[in-house]
């Protein structure tokens, strides 16, 4: 039922949003593509599926990433872009390792190694 929500929201940006504006277009595609990732993280945790948690993580990483990139590029200078990126890109890390370990050691049975 979700999957097919989704797919209608995507056909119907496709063809409406599109046609209204460049600002409206990547905002409302990004809220999307969030909750699509947000929603795969939480049927990978409901599922206990440690394989399906690591790998939306990593798309969430990507997605993270790569927004940086689009919306900052032209705003600062290129060296300034990369540094501030390592700064991100370590703490991010941190955080998310953090957070993968706990999602899945609350995934994991009390005596399982995993």
């Amino acid at each position: 039922m979700g999957g097919a929500g989704i797919l209608l929201a995507a056909a119907f940006i496709t063809v409406k949003v599109s046609a209204v504006g460049d600002v409206l277009y990547p905002i409302v595609f990004n809220t999307l593509l969030g909750l699509c990732l947000l929603g795969l993280l939480i049927a990978g945790y409901m599922l206990a599926q440690e394989v399906r948690v690591n790998l939306i993580l990593g798309f969430i990483s990507l997605d993270v990433i790569t927004r940086y990139f689009e919306f900052s590029w032209n705003l600062l200078d290129r060296s300034m872009v990369f540094v501030a990126a390592s700064v991100i890109l370590l703490l991010g890390g941190f955080l998310l390792e953090r957070g993968r370990r706990r999602i899945l050691t609350a995934i994991r049975p009390a005596g399982g190694a995993g």
